[in-house]
């Protein structure tokens, strides 16, 4: 029900987003002609994914049983505004008698305090949402959540030359996370980063991308029962729609 709930929020905001999300990543000065880069991109990609237990239940068939440590498979689309992104780990992945689900949707708006035509350095200011699910046959509990949350960082976008990119944020943030329908969970402590290096029109009209993605998260949840780490570092190739 939560994957149904978090799904029909995304499809409300492609309808709903305005068009001055999909922005140009860089602008060169107040010339009469700017110059366009691609800003959507489709991203596949890989890296390891841990989940660790950080409470004091310590009960043999406890949460305990839901720690992993697994290269995850990664899913992403994204533009300069919008981030849809999709992270799972199973036994096609190597993860034996566990399954980690992680489905996010970030809205993002950059404000830009230093802009020039090679540089431009800001402030990302984020709504955060995202459903987790982490599962193991042999454990009492399951470790199910939804998450909202609010951050604010840095981004520093660079244009190295003609047909080349570097984009580079991190954004820590803060929210609450809630299971089994409740409201006043708990609360999450997240922080995002990525890396992008960006050859432009370098198949035809395509771009390619090689990115990569750091993403932590830090439960608080119902006492020490879902105090769990989340981590990931991603390697990442996407191309330009």
């Amino acid at each position: 029900m939560k994957r149904i709930l978090l799904l029909t929020i995304v499809l409300s905001s492609f309808i709903l987003l305005p068009r001055a999300v999909f922005s140009q990543m860089f602008s060169v000065g107040d010339a009469p002609q700017q110059q366009s880069f691609p800003n959507s991109f489709l991203r596949i990609g890989t890296g390891p994914a841990i989940f660790d237990y950080m409470g004091n239940d310590l009960s043999p068939f406890g949460p305990t049983l839901l720690e992993f440590n697994s290269n995850a498979l990664f899913v992403n689309f994204e533009t300069p505004g919008l981030n849809l992104a999709l992270l799972l780990a199973n036994n096609i992945t190597g993860l034996e008698e566990k399954n980690y689900f992680d489905l996010g949707f970030t809205l993002t708006n950059r404000f830009a305090l230093i802009r020039r035509p090679f540089i431009t350095v800001g402030l990302p200011i984020q709504l955060y949402s995202s459903v987790t699910n982490i599962n193991n046959d042999r454990a009492q509990e399951n470790f199910n959540q939804v998450n909202f949350g609010f951050g604010g960082g840095g981004f520093l976008n660079l244009k190295l030359g003609k047909r080349i990119t570097l984009s580079n944020e991190l954004i820590p943030g803060y929210g609450f996370s809630n299971s089994n329908g409740g409201f006043f969970g708990g609360s999450v402590f997240y922080v995002t980063g990525k890396s992008r290096l960006t050859f432009v029109n370098l198949l035809g009209s395509r771009s390619v991308s090689l990115g990569y993605d750091f993403n932590y998260r830090s439960f608080d949840i119902d006492g020490e029962l879902y105090d769990f780490e989340l981590k990931s570092n991603l390697l990442t190739i996407g191309i330009s729609l």
